[in-house]
C-alpha cells in the first residue's frame, strides 16, 4: 500500500522504525524502504553489525533517535539515584550492573568535548553525524536553551583520533547485543517468537 501511494505521488518516502535484521529479512528487498529510524548512540550501537551496513549499501537514510541516550551522554546523571521515576528507569544503560561502565564512557566524552570547547551533548551528536550513513539525528529537548546547545553540534568535525577513541571506549557496551535487543528491553514481537523472556 505504501509503495502504491509513493508511485501515485501521494507520499514521498517510506520509512520504518526500530527495524533490525529479522525485519529486513522478512521484507526481502531493502530498496523498498527509504529511511530507518533506529535507537543509536555511543552507548547503544547494535545497528552497526548488520543494519547500518545494509542501509549504506541500499542508500537508505538513517535518522537515529535517542542520540543522547535520554540525557546520559549530556552528562545529566552522576548516579542512579538522580534518575527521574519515568521511562528512563527502564533504559538498559541506566541499570546498576552497567552504569559504572557507562560512566567511564561519559568521562572520556567529557575529555574529548573539552578539547573542542564543546559540551558532551554536542560531542556525542557530532560523533553520530560523523558516522558514514547517518543522514540526521532526532534530538529531543525540554528547554529552549537546549535548541541552541544542540545546534552547537553542527559546522565542525571530530578529528579521526578522537572519533576512534570514543568508538573504542564505548564499543564493549554493545558487543553482545542481539537483533531483538532494544534500549528499553521490549520488542513488538512476542516472547514465544523470539525465544526468551524479558
Amino acid at each position: 500500500e505504501l509503495e502504491r501511494l509513493k508511485k501515485e505521488g501521494k507520499i514521498r518516502a517510506i520509512g520504518v522504525s526500530n527495524w533490525m535484521e529479522p525485519e529486513w529479512e522478512e521484507l526481502g528487498d531493502p530498496s523498498r524502504v527509504d529511511s530507518l529510524q533506529p535507537a543509536y548512540n555511543l552507548l547503544w550501537r547494535s545497528i552497526e553489525t548488520n543494519v547500518l551496513p545494509l542501509c549504506r549499501r541500499y542508500n537508505i537514510a538513517v535518522i537515529p533517535y535517542s542520540p543522547l541516550c535520554q540525557g546520559l551522554l549530556a552528562g545529566r546523571f552522576k548516579s542512579l539515584e538522580g534518575i527521574p521515576n519515568d521511562s528512563r528507569r527502564s533504559n538498559r544503560r541506566l541499570q546498576s550492573d552497567v552504569f559504572p561502565r557507562v560512566f567511564e564512557v561519559v568521562n572520556v566524552l567529557k575529555e574529548v568535548a573539552t578539547k573542542y570547547g564543546k559540551t558532551p551533548a554536542q560531542t556525542a551528536l557530532r560523533w553520530l553525524l560523523d558516522q558514514e550513513g547517518i543522514s540526521a539525528v532526532i534530538v529531543g529537548m525540554s528547554h529552549s536553551e537546549q535548541v541552541d546547545e544542540n545546534l552547537g553540534a553542527l559546522d565542525w568535525r571530530l578529528e579521526a583520533v578522537d572519533w576512534k577513541r570514543l568508538a573504542e571506549i564505548s564499543s564493549p557496551l554493545s558487543q553482545h547485543l542481539g537483533p531483538w535487543d532494544t534500549l528499553w528491553g521490549w520488542h513488538p514481537k512476542n516472547n514465544e517468537e523470539v525465544g526468551f523472556v524479558w
